[in-house]
């Protein structure tokens, strides 16, 4: 029986799903900064260091403040392992920097992997024990040109992140007595399959078709149900792909690109405006007509008020009558007109952006 070589105490309850290896890009030692956004740090000679975070920071359902952001929209329910390595390397042509990988550290990876998958029931798979690098093309979230780990700078020969990552998957799976699982199946009819999305990526990649606009998406979660899949139908069609209503991975990758489309605004809805949505018993434009009228009914008493010098001998016992509240306050009788002005204004603008806000949920659908 193999010695966790990972503290217990490292390893809280938590809700995780899998593991995504990386390189810090720094010295040979963790850093503070490496510390604060990985969860375990292999430094050059084999040492473990303990990440700032806890792991249960990055459980499910969300993260939770403190967390660490490994990766790109791909924290909730991950945990970050990194090496303490590669400062100053290039990609292109390679150059492993002033701090090239070390056997030792890469050696010790399986073994953090097996200690971490073994106490969170994580299967080694490509798409639950992966490097940063496998991410964009495995998982279909973009991780803006991140190629950590590609290469081994102590054994030329191995290059590639599916030929790393492959390496590392198959010694932690030995270590834990399972063979790694296969790679993902290839591409049917050119489209890629992307079988049962990791809770976290499909979160938010429902999150992200609420930002474009597809808002029958329903609701952020990890559920996939008819809503989402309208949402899915709706944005393939939009994006010129073939519409399926599942996330394969040309739709996550069309979903997550800078230039994904925004969905459309059919004209009658684009022409919506706050009174038609009155006239359909809006309960918040409702609301925001009758705060503007009660800061129009104020403003009116406030100038009144201001004009006071002027009106007294209209309205000189009613305003007498208010003396015990104007005494609270030293202050000109002038003033309390200016000030009820004030605040009928602000009471105006609030109902206004109400108002303009509940239109623009209507025109762009967000409000059904």
């Amino acid at each position: 029986m193999s010695t966790c070589i990972v503290p217990a105490e490292w390893m809280p309850d938590a809700r995780v799903t899998g593991i995504v290896v990386h390189w810090t890009g720094g010295p040979h030692r963790a850093t503070s900064l490496d510390r604060s956004h990985y969860h375990v740090v292999i430094e050059a000679d084999g040492s473990l260091v303990r990440g700032t975070p806890s792991i249960d920071l990055n459980g499910l359902p969300r993260v939770r403040k403190g967390y660490a952001a490994h990766t790109r929209n791909c924290n909730s329910g991950w945990i970050g392992v990194s090496l303490a390595c590669m400062a100053g390397a290039t990609e292109t042509p390679f150059d492993a920097g002033s701090a090239p990988m070390t056997r030792t550290q890469w050696e010790m990876l399986p073994r953090v992997l097996a200690d971490l998958c073994r106490r969170y029931a994580i299967a080694v798979t490509p798409r639950t024990v992966l490097s940063h690098a496998e991410v964009q093309a495995t998982l279909g979230i973009p991780q803006r040109g991140k190629w950590d780990i590609t290469r081994l700078a102590f054994d030329p020969d191995i290059e590639g992140a599916a030929a790393c990552g492959d390496l590392f998957r198959s010694r932690t799976a030995a270590l834990l007595g399972a063979p790694a699982a296969e790679a993902a199946p290839a591409p049917v009819d050119g489209v890629a399959p992307l079988p049962e999305p990791p809770p976290p990526l499909l979160e938010a990649t429902k999150r992200r078709l609420r930002e474009l606009g597809y808002f029958t998406v329903g609701a952020v979660d990890a559920e996939i149900g008819p809503r989402t899949i309208a949402a899915l139908s709706q944005f393939q069609s939009v994006a010129g792909l073939p519409v399926t209503g599942r996330l394969d991975a040309s739709t996550m990758e069309a979903i997550w690109a800078k230039t994904a489309p925004a969905a459309p605004i059919a004209a009658k809805r684009a022409g919506l405006d706050a009174s038609d949505l009155a006239a359909a018993g809006n309960a918040v434009v409702a609301a925001a007509r009758r705060g503007k009228l009660a800061s129009l009914v104020g403003l009116g008493f406030g100038l009144a008020g201001a004009a006071w010098s002027a009106l007294n001998e209209h309205f000189g016992e009613a305003w007498a009558g208010l003396a015990p509240f104007r005494q609270i306050v030293d202050a000109p009788d002038w003033l309390w007109g200016i000030l009820a002005c004030g605040v009928a204004i602000i009471l105006y603008r609030q109902s206004h952006v109400a108002e303009e806000a509940e239109v623009a949920a209507a025109r762009t659908g967000r409000l059904s």
